[in-house]
């Protein structure tokens, strides 16, 4: 049986190389010019791929142009906070503007009552610094501090303050919160 495959394989081979020989010179055969009227139409364009990455650029620097801060200030001084993007700061950012007046509390704090009640589920508890935002929710009160504060069951940190921090303690008065 290996002497009738033996020649087959040979054969193959030969017929194989015979074939892969007449491939090389079709392949080098000089191209036949086309006439106009020969020459098939070309097929319509695809379209552009549009990338992502242009828009997702896009959609970043818009989302830090829409970042949510707000200005408060008393007519002499002035605090920019930007706020996180917890549901408490989203829901004092839906009650702007508002006018309320501050108070002084403790040694480290001034704090507000806003119009409305401020949303806490999904909030951010916890502890800060001087220039952090934060709502105490057993008092509903909103609290800007200008020195640092342990963290409270039921203080929600809303911002931080990114102009004006050193200002803070100096609000008095009738202030006006407006987005910025």
């Amino acid at each position: 049986m290996t002497k009738r495959i033996l020649p087959i394989i040979l054969i193959l081979i030969v017929v194989l190389s015979g074939c892969a020989s007449a491939d090389k010179e079709q392949n080098t055969a000089t191209p036949i010019p086309r006439t106009e009227e020969s020459v098939p139409e070309e097929p319509p364009a695809a379209p552009e791929e549009v990338t992502e990455e242009p828009q997702a650029e896009s959609n970043k620097d818009e989302r830090e142009d829409k970042a949510m801060k707000i200005k408060v200030t008393d007519g002499t001084h002035t605090v920019i906070y930007q706020l996180n993007d917890s549901p408490s700061a989203k829901s004092l950012y839906g009650m702007l503007p508002m006018d309320v007046e501050v108070e002084n509390y403790g040694n480290n704090e001034k704090i507000f009552y806003p119009d409305g009640k401020i949303d806490t589920a999904g909030g951010i508890e916890g502890g800060g610094g001087a220039g952090d935002l934060a709502l105490f929710s057993p008092w509903g009160s909103v609290v800007m501090y200008y020195g640092s504060f342990n963290s409270y069951s039921g203080l929600y940190l809303m911002g931080t303050a990114v102009e004006g921090a050193d200002q803070v303690k100096d609000l008095s008065g009738t202030i006006h919160i407006e987005e910025n």
